[in-house]
């Protein structure tokens, strides 16, 4: 919010004899303690106040604060900032704060009734994410959590903003990002800057195109096979051998010169006149195990595998080589946790999309983010906005490319790896 310390020394400056007292920044706590518990109570207290100084620093067009009193006090946990604080209730739809120690305000909306933590007794807020609660794994999962309609989403797509692409992006509004400094620019305006980023050493990032053995043939061009998902399973698992997490996994360098003939269906596709088949084809053999799971399990030939399928498959060729791996898909996912949490932590996640303007349905493997973060400064006043970018090996490119995550609100998934 806007500078909430310049709102305090006012308010202070007023209760204490007006302009005869000079209160600073440097002395503030000779007047007010610093802990979240004193300012809360003391803007309670002077909640009129607070609101005629708040609403001074508006400019035309923002909503002002009209709340009169405080129907609710919640301790809360920033999971962001690892912080407690405390959450007020104003009354009626006129919002509400969060406040930390230092006085420092993380959240502050002048509209709204929450009534989701109206029974709680104690509750979490993430700077990304919003208003969360823990599941039955221990996640973080944000309350408002939401997705279009599929028609809406097409609405979306078919629509001048739906089309439009961007710097530093080759395809689609979403995906497909080479340079996110310049995408951001492009499609966020000037002023951001990187807040916080992070990647997975190391990784290699792999063409799902350079798996292909049965190539559809358009315009004479030959394309990949649909084999995002086993190229997804395939590149997470080698950065856990890569990483040391797994040790028993094949490395990279393990391979095998591969003979179609052995499938199955390679008759049906040599009768094909729009197909070629690289045969022999050098492949890692931990791709060919993921491959020879996914025919023999799911009947795959060289397209397509249902997200879901992800999961077991990971567990099963894991199991092949020694390894007892947990996943988790997830369906309400959150930046924080699914993304921030899991790169710092070293882990890598499978992102899979079902309608992104730049993959279509697509899976892919998280293998970093970039936050970005734009401070704009209103009469001395602070007010933060951020960009959310998830870094990927997107099975197209053998580079880290990037998508925006922002207000992405489309279908997808996560799995989670442990």
């Amino acid at each position: 919010m806007k500078n909430f310390i310049a709102i305090l020394l006012a308010m202070l400056t007023l209760l204490n004899g007006g302009s005869n007292v000079i209160i600073t920044e440097e002395n503030i706590g000779d007047y007010l303690a610093s802990d979240c518990a004193s300012v809360a109570y003391f803007i309670i207290d002077n909640l009129s106040l607070f609101a005629e100084e708040y609403n001074r620093t508006l400019s035309e067009g923002e909503t002002p604060f009209e709340g009169t009193s405080c129907e609710g006090i919640l301790p809360v946990y920033v999971t962001t900032l690892e912080q407690e604080g405390l959450y007020l209730d104003f009354n009626d739809d006129n919002g509400y704060m969060i406040v930390l120690d230092d006085y420092s305000v993380v959240a502050f909306e002048t509209t709204g009734d929450l009534d989701y933590l109206k029974e709680l007794d104690y509750t979490y807020y993430g700077i990304y994410d919003g208003f969360l609660y823990r599941n039955e794994d221990d996640d973080y999962v944000p309350y408002e959590f939401t997705e279009l309609t599929e028609e809406d989403w097409n609405e979306y797509l078919e629509s001048e903003l739906g089309k439009k692409q961007y710097d530093g992006q080759t395809s689609g509004t979403d995906g497909c990002i080479y340079d996110p400094d310049a995408f951001v620019k492009d499609k966020y305006g000037k002023g951001y800057s990187v807040y916080k980023e992070n990647s997975l050493p190391d990784y290699e990032y792999v063409k799902q195109f350079n798996f292909s053995i049965y190539r559809e043939l358009k315009d004479g061009k030959p394309l990949s096979e649909g084999n995002c998902s086993l190229s997804s399973v395939y590149s997470l698992l080698n950065y856990l051998k890569i990483s040391g997490q797994y040790d028993k996994l094949p490395s990279s360098s393990s391979q095998t010169w591969y003979n179609a003939t052995k499938d199955s269906f390679y008759s049906k596709y040599k009768k094909k006149k729009n197909y070629e088949i690289e045969t022999p084809i050098r492949l890692p053999n931990l791709y060919l195990a993921v491959r020879e799971y996914a025919i023999d399990t799911y009947g795959y030939e060289e397209s397509g595998t249902n997200p879901f399928r992800i999961p077991k498959m990971i567990e099963e060729v894991g199991k092949k080589y020694g390894c007892k791996l947990k996943t988790k898909h997830i369906l309400i996912w959150s930046y924080e946790s699914q993304v921030v949490k899991e790169i710092d932590n070293g882990h890598p996640t499978i992102w899979n999309m079902a309608n992104s303007s730049s993959y279509k349905s697509h899976s892919t493997v998280v293998t970093g983010y970039k936050t970005y973060r734009k401070t704009k400064k209103v009469l001395g006043f602070k007010l933060y906005s951020y960009v959310e970018l998830l870094e990927l090996n997107d099975n197209w490119e053998t580079t880290a490319q990037y998508f925006d995550f922002t207000n992405y609100n489309a279908f997808g998934s996560f799995v989670r790896v442990r």
